[in-house]
């Protein structure tokens, strides 16, 4: 599941170092009689795998006493939802551990064992170990230490790459058993020179949900309510082709019967490709009748989905486990196969003649499947779900009797030793690797040591430039208080100049005063002067006048 082209954005989205070194419940885990480790594609925020683990956690734990542990993309949260011990699935050291410390490793289930995304084998082991690589480490680690392992239903193919055969056969040989969820997937097995005695079809863990019952259905009368699943696929098909023709069938639904779409989306992963929630909302988009299409809210548990499923009357779905929830909730389920794994549930079950090809589907014949299976045309596959059920069930009897078993003593490690020339040489290559970088570290130490000594010596330098620094600031700071005592000085002689300015100015104004009352008494003097002159003339004139009158008088 894990392909070495989406192993970025994965590590991006789920923050692959947030939970390092971290390993939620592992003490509880320990503290049981008997401890068990499982690998798979858990944690992914994948509905469908959620659903395995569930049913896998359920069917193991009718033995108590039973310590799981499970590697993980969200530790927290799995150790949470599930009561189990968990680790961060890219830590290869924490795998080690746990499978070190374990009585049995499982490794499932789902179709783990394809390269249909590619991977890298040179990551074998390490931290960025990816897709087949991923899922034969702890097998391969469980043969070392000589613990029982098992592949429990799990699928296999398509595999492209002899390398990706390789691994899968590899693990297949070091496996103590195997079991697996179709006969296609045991057929593969084969063919790579797996050993068949080991090898036994069971079915898909989800399958286990059917011996629940269908439980409660619609009332009668209302609208029928058909149930859609789809992924992003984008091989051998054009998206926009398939995505058009399946908003077309969805719209002659809706028109011939009356019904309303839900979108049940079973894996969110926002901005990525792979997010179920995008493809419905663009399948909805090209719906005519998109007033009658509605979408689920995002639920991981198998409980909700089911709960969402029993109130709906019919099922279209691409996802692998929204098919078999469909089919243990009692409800007609079409199906529309992008994988073989899909076809071959879908025959299981009984229900081959509802099953399109994705690439060989028109609107109109995938709208009739539908419209028959609202009329309650299908046949009764009660007894293939039961017989389905009973076979899930069985994956956990057969990992339950590994447990009583004795670990395997000597277990052949003659396949493992295929590996071993590649582990050494990519380990040699890392050693030779950090070896260079190792001496250009020693050339950059020697480089930063030189530098560091003529920082030394510069600081040196400094620090004798600070004194006389020092000493000079001193002197300046002697300089200014005594510049200080200076200035308080003559700010004390300025202070008496201004008050001897401020008496001279007093008396100038005294004296100003005095002038100014002088000169007034002189010009009244001179005033007074100059009038008595006056009357004095006048007195004089009248005299004279007097004088001349009386003389005319006398003459």
């Amino acid at each position: 599941r894990i392909g070495a082209g989406s192993l970025r954005s994965r590590r991006k989205l789920f923050g692959p170092e947030s939970h390092k070194g971290h390993d939620f419940g592992l003490m509880s885990a320990r503290a049981s009689s008997r401890r068990v480790t499982i690998v798979g594609y858990y944690g992914f925020r994948n509905a469908g795998d959620e659903v395995i683990l569930t049913a896998m956690l359920r069917d193991l734990r009718r033995r108590p006493k039973i310590g799981i542990t499970v590697a993980s993309a969200s530790p927290r949260e799995t150790a949470e939802t599930y009561g189990v011990a968990s680790f961060l699935w890219s830590d290869t050291r924490a795998l080690m551990t746990s499978v070190e410390s374990a009585d049995l490793v499982i490794v499932g289930g789902g179709g783990l064992f394809h390269d249909s995304f590619g991977f890298d084998p040179d990551a074998f082991l390490t931290d960025q170990q990816t897709g087949i690589a991923y899922y034969t480490a702890p097998v391969f680690l469980a043969a070392l230490s000589r613990r029982p392992v098992m592949l429990y239903a799990v699928g296999a193919g398509p595999l492209l790459s002899e390398q990706g055969k390789l691994f899968t056969r590899i693990a297949g040989e070091l496996a103590t058993a195997i079991t697996v969820r179709d006969e296609a997937s045991r057929d593969l097995l084969l063919a790579l020179g797996v050993t068949a005695h080991k090898i036994v079809v069971t079915a898909d863990p989800a399958f286990s949900f059917a011996a629940d019952g269908a439980g409660k259905r619609p009332p009668p009368g209302s609208n029928p309510v058909v149930a859609v699943s789809v992924r992003h696929w984008d091989r051998d098909i054009a998206p926009a082709f398939w995505e058009r023709e399946l908003a077309r069938a969805l719209d002659l639904i809706v028109e011939r019967r009356d019904a309303d779409v839900l979108f049940v989306p079973f894996q969110y992963l926002e901005g990525q490709p792979e997010d179920d929630g995008a493809v419905a909302c663009r399948v909805r988009q090209l719906m005519r009748r998109s007033d009658r299409a509605s979408m689920a809210p995002h639920a991981l548990g198998p409980d909700a989905i089911l709960g969402t499923l029993r109130n709906c009357h019919a099922v279209l779905g691409m996802r692998l486990h929204s098919v078999i929830l469909g089919l243990c909730a009692g409800l007609p389920v079409v199906a529309l196969s992008y994988e073989p794994k899909v076809a071959q549930a879908m025959a299981r079950a009984g229900r081959a003649d509802h099953t399109v090809d994705l690439r060989a589907f028109d609107a109109a014949r995938l709208a009739d499947m539908l419209d028959e299976s609202l009329a309650g045309g299908s046949a009764d596959i009660g007894p293939n779900l039961q017989a389905l059920a009973a076979e899930a069930v069985r994956n956990a009897t057969i990992a339950l009797d590994l447990l009583k078993k004795p670990a395997p003593a000597n277990p052949s490690l003659a396949t493992a030793l295929e590996l071993l020339p590649r582990i050494v040489r990519v380990r040699v290559e890392e050693a030779r690797a950090m070896q260079a970088e190792h001496r250009r570290c020693v050339a950059d130490v020697d480089i930063l040591m030189a530098r560091a000594r003529e920082l030394d010596a510069e600081l040196e330098q400094g620090s004798a430039a600070h004194q006389a620094l020092a000493l000079r600031i001193e002197d300046r700071d002697r300089e200014l208080q005594n510049l200080g005592a200076i200035r308080e000085i003559q700010a004390d002689e300025i202070s008496a100049r201004d008050r001897e300015l401020e008496r001279l100015r007093s008396e100038r104004d005294l004296e100003s005063s005095v002038r100014a009352a002088a000169e007034e008494r002189l010009r009244s003097e001179r005033d007074l002067e100059s009038a008595l002159r006056a009357a004095t003339e006048e007195r004089s004139i009248a005299a004279e006048a007097g004088w001349a009158a009386e003389r005319e008088s006398l003459e």
